[in-house]
């Protein structure tokens, strides 16, 4: 069997195309959970699994997004490093972060605490950091970012081969937010529903959504996913196990 037989990619392709249609089951639980959850007022918020709508707020001191530094309520960075395997190149993640400082969402009605931490996060890349060969302003807070993180932007080689996304959450960015809403621990108990209650990851397999944009856009989004994945799965899987077959000899 010569490095071309494409016979490993058919066993590859199988598998992948069996593990896709299974997720794209995943995915339509989120549609269907968004869905039929209900949008909450932030002041009528109950206990349980809630959905709600506003716009983000500082909950006591700012962040600070490590590359764009922007004073914001959220962060998260994803950084790569170009290397070699074999004859191919290819981009592997070498540092990953999301922040999980409180915050608030404010909606007409008022204002509820949210507590990120281990949130399924559905939000658009704001910047996009890579080293270049000719330096520009791009660039140089790329690198300052790096040294923020720790990370250094060269070795003995020269400038390392390093791309990045960042998503930031600014004050006053309209958010959708789908999780469960817990009793705060209070000796005494506030006047205000919301301020009884923050909105964080429930048990085990329960959904937490934070998204930067309408549940009209996140569902149509999601629809897509799942349509397309319950569909090119199985294309994807019979078309493998055909081969498979026809190259044993069984058809």
């Amino acid at each position: 069997m010569s490095n071309k037989d494409p016979l490993p990619y058919a066993f590859f392709g199988l598998a992948a195309g069996i593990g896709i249609f299974f997720w794209g089951f995943g995915v339509r639980r989120r549609y269907k959970t968004i869905e039929s959850t209900p949008t909450s007022r932030v002041r009528s918020v109950a206990v349980g699994l809630v959905e709600i709508h506003g716009r983000a707020e500082i909950e006591n001191m700012p962040l600070r997004s490590p590359f764009s530094q922007l004073d914001c309520v959220y962060y998260s960075y994803n950084v790569e490093e170009r290397r070699k395997s074999g004859k191919r190149h290819t981009w592997v993640t070498i540092a990953k972060f999301q922040s999980s400082q409180p915050y608030r969402v404010r909606d007409e009605t008022g204002s509820i605490l949210i507590l990120p931490k281990d949130a399924e996060c559905t939000f658009r890349v704001d910047n996009n950091y890579r080293m270049s060969f000719f330096s520009d302003a791009n660039e140089e807070s790329f690198k300052a970012g790096l040294e923020r993180i720790g990370i250094p932007h060269s070795n003995l080689f020269g400038e390392r081969p390093l791309r990045c996304s960042e998503t930031y959450i600014l004050p006053g960015d309209e958010l959708f937010v789908l999780g469960t809403a817990t009793p705060r621990s209070f000796s005494e108990s506030s006047e205000r529903n919301e301020d009884n209650l923050f909105i964080a990851k429930g048990s085990k397999g329960a959904l937490f959504i934070m998204a930067d944009r309408s549940e009209k856009e996140l569902l149509s989004s999601l629809w897509w996913q799942m349509c397309a994945m319950i569909f090119l799965g199985p294309v994807l899987a019979v078309s493998c196990f055909w081969y498979i077959l026809h190259r044993f000899h069984y058809l």
